[in-house]
């Protein structure tokens, strides 16, 4: 569902995805997408149809997400530092 994944660390993104919404969700541009984070587990969700569309499960726990390039890119920050970048095939 998604792949192309690059880990960079940069302590300064950390307040670049602090954009995520405080009930764990992280809405897409458009197409009724939602990013919903558990733990170490980021998964792309269709609000519309209740659906489970993706899952991604990180080394530690990820502390924020947002949507790039008009929903096309996912960045997300782990709690060890890590930022990981994943593109949506889906």
């Amino acid at each position: 569902a998604w792949f192309a994944q690059h880990n960079a660390l940069e302590e300064d993104f950390e307040q670049f995805l602090r954009t995520r919404h405080s009930d764990g969700f992280a809405p897409a541009p458009e197409r009724g997408r939602l990013l919903r984070l558990k733990g170490n587990v980021l998964q792309l969700y269709n609000a519309e149809t209740d659906e489970i569309l993706a899952s991604f499960h990180a080394e530690s726990e990820i502390k924020g997400a947002t949507f790039l390039q008009n929903g096309e890119v996912v960045a997300l920050w782990c709690k060890n530092g890590q930022v990981i970048f994943l593109r949506v095939l889906v």
